[in-house]
């Protein structure tokens, strides 16, 4: 008898620790990944596809085997910097935030990610190159340091270069910082043999206007210019993980580039967002992380989230949703079914530098709109060219009230509209597309 009530006992016992240990594992597993006053460094890149990943950065595709969390389906909001960098700051749809052009700015009631950082106890600072990415626009709110790089001579130079000292005089700070790089610079570009400035504004105009020789030219500069942002990237973040370690570093971008990244491509990328040209770049390095791929679609709008649930702060309601789960092993496979929502403004280049840089003070003063409250859930205007993600599907509705539905994995340069062929049997995907076109047909 008494071995049987031993056993009984045993039983019981190891029970009641498989019952704690199951409990342990689900909460570490339910629970975000905490890294309790992280540093904080974020590099938002312009005109960066995430095609150009592999092939032009490749001491941070390295670092990211290593030691990083990439996505490869993440997706900007928009198609230019401002509604780009206002979704990525605040986690809100730029439609949201109003924001459909260089005219508009961040609601001031809309809490920004330096704002709510800033009130969490963290140093806030801005080193920005892009004349957009401005005060008129509301960006720097929040920023207890924001540096406007001039956009000349060795700007990009000098951004990356503030960011640095910022980071490094700041590591033995008693409060953790939270560093905005924003560079830009892509149209004073470098000849593939390094001659500066060979390529000016008027030659990429001449490439985004179908110029076979400028464009062949352009993309070689422009190559040859992500290469060398590698080489700045990797010293920024080598100095702002030295010291305690405890720094949390992003690197995305505010849109891609697509006609760099595919010249066979059927419609301009600037007033149709094409899937691949709004594809971004998007890596976590978090401290105790090691190398992973996740395939599952993303948005970079959430980006702010989850740095804020990451070192444990509220989110003031910033909009966007966690991608902890995904840093922490959770795979497209169980990914919820959603359609990605992304709204592309649609106003084209302008066709001279002239008129482009005769607008910028304008443009920077008394024309840039700063509302007070974010625009209605269901306000989208009616120029605006609506655009739907779910998997491999995209489709789009234009203003003139045409739509186009594209199958990105088999038809990457989105060059078929298979709208015509929704009605035929031998149609695969019917049930995914019609659900698509469906739900576009409802935004407003």
């Amino acid at each position: 008898m008494g071995k049987l009530i031993n056993r009984i006992l045993l039983a019981v016992v190891f029970a009641a620790l498989a019952v704690i240990a199951g409990t342990l594992i689900w909460r570490a597993l339910a629970s975000p990944i905490l890294c309790d006053s992280c540093n904080i460094v974020l590099i938002s890149l312009d005109a960066v596809s995430s095609d150009d990943f592999e092939e032009s950065f490749p001491l941070l595709a390295a670092r990211a085997k290593k030691d990083g969390v990439t996505f490869t389906q993440a997706y900007s909001s928009a198609r230019q910097s401002v509604p780009g960098q206002a979704a990525l700051l605040t986690g809100e749809y730029p439609w949201r935030l109003g924001i459909w052009d260089r005219g508009s700015g961040i609601p001031t009631e809309v809490p920004t990610l330096a704002e709510t950082l800033n009130a969490y106890g963290y140093y806030t600072a801005a080193f920005v190159q892009n004349p957009f990415i401005d005060t008129a626009w509301g960006f720097a709110r929040g920023f207890d340091t924001w540096e406007q790089i001039p956009h000349e001579g060795d700007a990009l130079e000098v951004a990356f270069s503030r960011a640095e000292e910022y980071a490094t005089s700041h590591q033995t700070k008693d409060q953790p910082f939270f560093l905005y790089l924003q560079p830009a610079g892509f149209y004073e570009l470098t000849e593939p043999d390094g001659t500066p400035g060979a390529l000016t504004y008027e030659e990429f105009m001449k490439a985004h206007q179908g110029d076979e020789a400028a464009k062949k030219r352009f993309q070689a500069a422009y190559k040859t210019k992500l290469t060398y942002i590698d080489t700045l990237i990797e010293q920024l973040v080598t100095a702002a993980q030295k010291g305690s370690g405890k720094t949390i570093v992003i690197v995305t971008a505010s849109f891609g580039q697509e006609f760099v990244s595919f010249p066979e491509s059927g419609y301009s990328d600037a007033v149709v967002p094409r899937a691949r040209a709004l594809r971004v770049p998007l890596a976590f390095f978090v401290p105790g992380e090691r190398g992973r791929v996740v395939d599952a679609t993303v948005e970079s709008r959430n980006v702010a989230e989850t740095l804020l649930q990451l070192i444990g702060a509220e989110s003031r309601s910033l909009g966007g949703t966690s991608l902890v789960p995904y840093l922490k092993g959770k795979t497209a496979e169980n990914q919820t079914t959603e359609a990605r929502f992304i709204l592309s403004d649609v106003n084209e280049l302008p066709s001279s530098p002239a008129s482009f840089f005769a607008a910028l003070p304008n443009i920077r003063t008394s024309a840039v709109r700063i509302p007070t409250q974010p625009v209605s859930n269901e306000f989208i205007p009616e120029g605006a060219t609506r655009s739907l993600i779910q998997g491999d599907m995209h489709a789009l509705k234009f203003p003139d009230h045409t739509q186009h539905l594209f199958d990105i994995e088999l038809d990457p340069g989105e060059t078929e509209n298979l709208v015509g062929r929704m009605a035929s049997s031998s149609f695969a995907k019917q049930r995914d597309a019609s659900w698509l076109l469906g739900k576009l047909l409802m935004l407003r």
